[in-house]
């Protein structure tokens, strides 16, 4: 953008906010990014469309911005107001994000061919749970204290924001339910969400919905971000087919080389019962953050927003060109600009209308209002304040016997200057004309600034509740006046307007916060219905109070019967343990006082004769009880005499194994198995035997192993209430019509396990879940189990281990895991070329040889130790021996191998004669190799490859070979020459090649061992006749330097035809 030029969106909020660019829009709103003059940051703008500015769907946009509002959390976009606008808008002002939502990153990573790695993919949709997880069981009310219990329904990639700096944050509540919401249980009309990323239950719009369904829809945002693809695609049809019938394929991770327990992690996210997933999504959460216990958050944070920054480069520099243009802008020349629309908002509460209309004026309402603008001008007249002001005591009974005047100012408005206060003004001075003015206020009175009306409330209550009756007949009036009289309506100041609304707005011009607007409106509310729960209330108190007393005296609940003996405390209470037994009291001669009466509550009697009773108490399970009490005499005790019936049971205590000491309360009596007869009470079991770890305690405590009963319970539950399930089991018998309370205690020991190195995963037996990370201790039963070893990183190799639990085990149990190496083999320089070797793995105790290729590395498992590796791929390369090898520093072993040198010999003889020919030069690649020997040979060391052999020689044409040479063999390539014919001048110097103009002249194929050659003769040109004497001595006078190559050859040098650098000729003076 230029200097001057502004974006097409040309509106400023409240002369502080200015919009720079339309961010997005849906189907029922735009939102914008604006620039905060104020505060000089940017803000988001959300706006619901006009054409939806109904109060269902202001209803709902209002829900979202107050839900978000009190949503504090660093993964919540934060919500900073809820406006309503003065072009009849509503919008949300919000943080703006620094970045772009998921959606955009996950396009842009399909684009570019890449993937998001899968520890940031994890870190993201932490995030996201943790963003859930807050708004779902912390997040409450702060108006009734209650948590939200927010289900969001609405996870997708488009609502999942990644920040520039590795933040990660979720915006949009516009379609989540609280938990008050979701309780109404009705089938769901409209299914609101992406389809893509829906629950079962969310898709087929059942109405039992809660936050499980979010942490279905986490798993699939999971999977998108893992493989790019996403888990359910075709039409709305096939959509929810698949989501609710069709087999969920997770087979895509399995290709991607992920740790095994993140596809577990998904799978159990992906249940359709929604009774098997994560039944949390911080439960989901600690399971992610398991894979990553390596790397903290600001670490990942970091790796997050270096791959944002490369993504979403270009998006980055759009961004940073824009914050260029805002930082020239100035406020004061956009607010000229005749083109920028200005629109005013302030803070807006949902129900305010509401009250305004439930409580208007009875028709016709819209009459009284122009007369309520010019009621501060009619106040001041003189006719009004002598009335008012000489007796002020005498109206006050009059606002108390109108009830209407409690309700709101707007009544009492309209009744304060209705028209029959003109016929009160004739008894004061110039009655005529000052009711005129009364009738119909003059410009100068109607403009009296609202501040001097507003004492004036008090006068207006004075006038007689009776002239309300008379304002419809000046209906008239008003029509005319408010035309003329009324200053010309602002975005402050509208007739309408009620008086103490407009004195209000004054005071909000700096704006309320959305906390302060509720507590207005429940303030007005309470107002509004304030006699209302009064009554209410005190019908409550009346009913309360008559309940208490019908139930006091007749007994029916235990409050009441509570009360009843506070008042008339009984003579005998008669209690039993446990209770719930029947009980009855009678003479020696067999009268009964009471008869089965039943022990749940006290038993209680009054004017019982004291002398001694037959006391029976009988209860299921118990022995039956008979004994002899006595009633004492009223009076001869303090306060109620009490007979305590205890029953006793028969206790049966095993264990496994046998052999165990029996502890009850604290006293040893016997070995298990073992049976005995109790009082009924609290009792606590504890087993010792040596060997194992003692297995409950002696006091009533919530530990593990623990058991405690308590017999003082009525039912079975409440008796084994205090029991470890995990380590104690439980039942009862009948034997000769009694109960037998059976308790069955397995010992345990704990077992320390440990592993080299540590932070391995524990996995016991074929358990999918770890008990924890090395070292650990775990309480283990008696009996043998397969403790696997399991590193989280994948870098180590899994390791098994056998524990045998008894009375003679030491307690340990430790593994040292052998650490993947990664070896692998190439050709050095032909990185592409198939290649085998074998693989000769020494150290540590460990001898091993493995064969791998180029095609497949081979990942080793080895003790963490110091080795050495040597690469033998035959004949054809040299070993390759890489030493001191630290495995606990190394992870990946690289070789190349390098071809071995070969040999080459070169026989050059004579065409047609095979004459050998000594003394030839012999040129490789276009540099001089040697010279062949007296026997016509040349032998050396080559590199392997394609090669061009030259050979030059006197009286013989020189000769091309292509030879193709292999590595680790002896190459012979035997070449014959044919003799040149007699150049125009003799000349017993070999003719170069650059000099040569000749034909080529094809000859038949020489001799090659080992390869294929090609060769050709070329044929020599005739020399030209030296000019000069100087020409023939074979020492020259000056410096040269060749032409071709720069070999420089000083004076006095031997006159060479041929570079011996390059091979071409020389040119001597």
């Amino acid at each position: 953008m230029s200097d001057n030029q502004l974006p097409k969106e040309q509106m400023l909020f409240n002369g502080q906010y200015l919009v720079i660019k339309k961010l997005g829009q849906g189907g029922f709103g735009i939102v914008w990014e604006a620039f905060d003059f104020s505060l000089k940051n940017f803000v988001a703008i959300k706006e619901l469309l006009k054409e939806y500015a109904e109060v269902r769907f202001v209803e709902m946009f209002y829900k979202e911005a107050l839900m978000a509002k009190n949503l504090i959390h660093d993964n919540i976009v934060r919500v900073q107001h809820f406006w309503k606008g003065d072009n009849g808008s509503y919008y949300i002002v919000m943080d703006y994000v620094l970045g772009r939502d998921l959606g955009l990153v996950l396009k842009k990573c399909s684009e570019k061919g890449v993937k998001l790695p899968w520890e940031l993919s994890i870190f993201i949709c932490g995030g996201v749970l943790k963003a859930l997880d807050y708004s779902n069981r912390l997040a409450k009310d702060t108006t009734t204290g209650k948590p939200y219990g927010i289900v969001y329904r609405d996870v997708s990639p488009g609502n999942v924001m990644v920040f520039f700096d590795g933040n990660i944050k979720i915006s949009d509540f516009g379609i989540a339910k609280t938990a008050e919401e979701l309780s109404r249980k009705s089938k769901q009309k409209i299914v609101t969400g992406k389809y893509a990323y829906m629950s079962p239950e969310q898709i087929s719009g059942d109405s039992n919905i809660d936050h499980r369904s979010d942490i279905f829809s986490v798993g699939i945002l999971l999977y998108e971000m893992l493989t790019g693809e996403q888990l359910f695609t075709g039409d709305v049809d096939a959509i929810r087919k698949q989501v609710t019938d069709a087999a969920i394929n997770l087979e895509p991770l399995k290709k991607l080389g992920l740790p095994d327990e993140l596809g577990e992690i998904i799978a159990k996210a992906l249940k359709r019962d929604k009774t098997k997933r994560y039944q949390a999504a911080l439960e989901m959460f600690r399971d992610l953050r398991r894979l990553l216990k390596f790397k903290e958050t600001e670490e990942l944070q970091s790796e997050l927003s270096t791959f944002i920054c490369n993504i979403l480069v270009d998006e980055i520099l759009v961004d940073n060109k824009l914050l260029d243009w805002v930082r020239q802008l100035n406020l004061q020349d956009i607010k000229m600009l005749p083109e920028v629309n200005k629109i005013s908002c302030k803070d807006f509460i949902m129900g305010e209308a509401d009250v305004e209309e439930e409580y208007a004026p009875p028709p016709p309402a819209p009459q009284p209002e122009p007369v309520e603008e010019s009621e501060p001008e009619t106040e001041p007249a003189p006719e009004i304040v002598p009335e008012t002001a000489s007796e002020p005591v005498e109206p006050l009974p009059k606002i108390e016997s109108e009830p209407v005047l409690s309700h709101s100012e707007e009544k009492a408005s309209p009744e304060a200057v209705t028209p029959p206060a003109a016929e009160k003004a004739p008894e004061q001075k110039g009655a005529a004309e000052d009711a005129k003015e009364i009738i119909a206020p003059s410009k100068a009175a109607a403009e009296v600034p609202a501040e001097k009306a507003k004492p004036e409330a008090v006068k207006e209550k004075t006038i007689p509740p009776k002239v309300v009756e008379k304002a419809p007949a000046q209906k008239p009036k008003p029509e005319p006046v408010k035309a003329k009289t009324v200053p010309p309506k602002t975005k402050e100041q509208r007739p309408a307007e009620p008086r103490a609304a407009a004195v209000e707005a004054q005071g909000e011009e700096r704006g309320k916060t959305v906390f302060e607007e509720v507590g207005d409106w429940f303030s007005k509310k309470f107002k509004v219905y304030k006699k209302r729960l009064i009554t209410v209330m005190a019908a409550l108190v009346v009913t309360a109070v008559l309940l208490v007393v019908v139930d006091t005296f007749a007994r029916v609940t235990p409050f009441g019967k509570n009360i009843y003996s506070r008042i008339y405390p009984p003579d005998t209470v008669i209690t039993t343990v446990p209770s719930g037994a029947r009980v009855s009291l009678k003479t020696r001669d067999n009268t009964f006082i009471i008869s089965e009466a039943d022990s749940t509550y006290p038993i209680e009697l009054r004017k019982v004769v004291p002398q001694s009773y037959i006391l029976t108490a009988y209860k299921e399970g118990f022995k039956p009880i008979e004994k002899i009490v006595t009633v004492e005499e009223k009076g001869s005790i303090k306060g109620s005499q009490r007979i305590d019936v205890v029953f006793e049971f028969t206790l049966n205590v095993f264990s496994e194994p046998a052999g165990a000491d029996v502890v009850i309360d604290g006293n040893k009596y016997g070995v298990t198995p073992w049976k005995g007869d109790l009082v009924a009470g609290e009792h606590t079991v504890k087993l010792t035997l040596k060997g194992f770890d003692n297995l409950g305690s002696d006091a009533k405590e919530a530990r593990e192993g623990q058991c405690s009963l308590d017999f003082t319970q009525s039912d079975d539950a409440g008796i084994f209430g205090g029991i470890d399930t995990k380590y104690w089991k439980y039942d009862i018998t009948s034997q000769d019509g009694a109960k037998m309370f059976n308790v069955y205690g397995t010992m345990f020991r704990r077992v320390k396990i440990d592993s080299s190195p540590q932070s391995m995963a524990v996995y016991v037996g074929d358990e999918k879940q770890s008990k924890g990370n090395t070292p650990l201790a775990l309480p283990m039963k008696p009996g043998e189990y397969r403790v696997t070893f399991a590193d989280p990183n994948g870098l180590y190799e899994n390791t098994a281990r056998t524990l045998k639990v008894d009375a003679i085990f030491d307690g340990t149990i430790s593994a040292t895991l052998k650490k993947y190496v990664r070896f692998k083999v190439a050709v050095k320089g032909e990185p592409a070329k198939a290649v085998s070797a074998d693989l000769k793995i020494t150290g540590n105790g460990i001898n091993l040889t493995k064969n791998i290729s180029s095609n497949s590395p081979e990942r080793i498992a080895l003790p963490l130790g110091v080795y050495k590796a040597v690469f033998d791929g035959g004949k054809e390369f040299r070993p390759v021996t890489v030493k001191d090898i630290n495995i606990s520093q190394q992870s990946t072993i690289a070789a190349e191998l390098e071809y071995v040198d070969s040999e080459l010999q070169v026989n050059v003889k004579e065409e047609g004669t095979g004459k050998i020919v000594a003394g030839a030069y012999v040129w490789m690649d276009g540099r001089i190799m040697g010279k062949t020997d007296d026997k016509g040979t040349w032998k050396n060391t080559v590199k392997f490859g394609s090669s061009t052999i030259r050979i030059v020689a006197n009286g013989y044409d020189e000769k091309f070979v292509e030879a193709g040479i292999l590595p680790g063999k002896l190459n012979t390539v035997s070449i014959e020459l044919h003799i040149s014919q007699p150049p125009p001048a003799a000349s017993d110097q070999p003719v170069s090649p650059a000099a040569l103009t000749g034909d080529v002249i094809q000859t038949n194929k020489s001799i090659f061992t080992g390869s294929a050659i090609k060769d050709r003769v070329v044929k020599p040109a005739a020399r030209p006749v030296p000019s000069r004497s100087s020409d023939t001595s074979m020492f020259s006078k000056e410096a040269i330097k060749c032409s071709n190559c720069g070999k420089e050859y000083p004076a006095g040098s031997r006159k060479l035809r041929f570079c011996i650098n390059c091979g071409k000729t020389l040119k001597w003076e």
